[in-house]
């Protein structure tokens, strides 16, 4: 009989701490984790898209040709008799004309319907795009992980640090090519987390390497 009723006792508990949880996380958690997993579809990145450089990287400036400047005929002076100005000046009553002013446009950040969806690229496309250093590698998985390894050239921003890394970011050319990875694969999500905030910030050409470290390191101890 105690048994049972201490048994009872502890599902009681049960229930309770599981509610709470899900009270706290939907209501006063600034971080809500989803109840159900969302499936990230993502779709392949064509190379026209994924390799064109971005317009502000270039560094061919518009030549502007000046034209020497005109040289300027001397022109006779014609001497003219001094006449008394006899017109009189008319005063008119008509009030000024008022200057309308259009109303300033504010820019506000995300004015877009939707916000811009990373692709996926493969290794194949790492390798060519880890050749362009006009291209941002971003490893989003955790210190450990980012010191046992990872993509040369890289840098390291864990989706939970993203603020502190607001200052290495915000004067980032908006059109500039950002790869994300982490772990690899669908179990993965920090990669879209980190390309969900960048897209916040108004960046559209996002990318997420989807075979991730774990294809990377598998790739290169086989040589390739």
């Amino acid at each position: 009989m105690n048994n049972s009723s201490l048994l009872r006792e502890i599902v009681v508990i049960i229930i309770i701490s599981v509610c709470l949880g899900i009270g706290y996380n939907q209501c006063a958690s600034p971080k809500k984790i989803p109840l159900l997993r969302e499936e990230q579809v993502l779709v392949q990145a064509d190379d026209s898209q994924l390799f064109a450089p971005s317009a502000s990287s270039s560094t061919q400036q518009p030549t502007i040709e000046t034209s020497k400047p005109l040289e300027q005929t001397p022109q006779p002076s014609v001497k003219t008799p001094m006449t008394k100005d006899t017109t009189s000046k008319v005063k008119t009553n008509a009030p000024p004309i008022a200057k309308v002013e259009s109303p300033s446009v504010k820019e506000t950040p995300n004015s877009s319907s939707e916000k811009p969806k990373p692709a996926s690229v493969t290794y194949s496309q790492v390798l060519r795009l880890l050749e362009d250093k006009d291209v941002l590698f971003i490893d989003a998985r955790n210190d450990d992980e980012w010191n046992a390894g990872h993509i040369p050239g890289a840098i390291h921003i864990f989706p939970e640090d993203f603020q502190k890394h607001i200052p290495e970011i915000i004067g980032l050319p908006r059109d500039k090519r950002i790869v994300a990875y982490c772990s690899g694969g669908p179990e993965c999500p920090l990669s879209h987390e980190i390309c969900e905030q960048l897209a916040n910030f108004g960046f559209k050409r996002l990318f997420i390497y989807f075979g991730g470290w774990t294809e990377w390191k598998k790739m290169k101890a086989e040589g390739k």
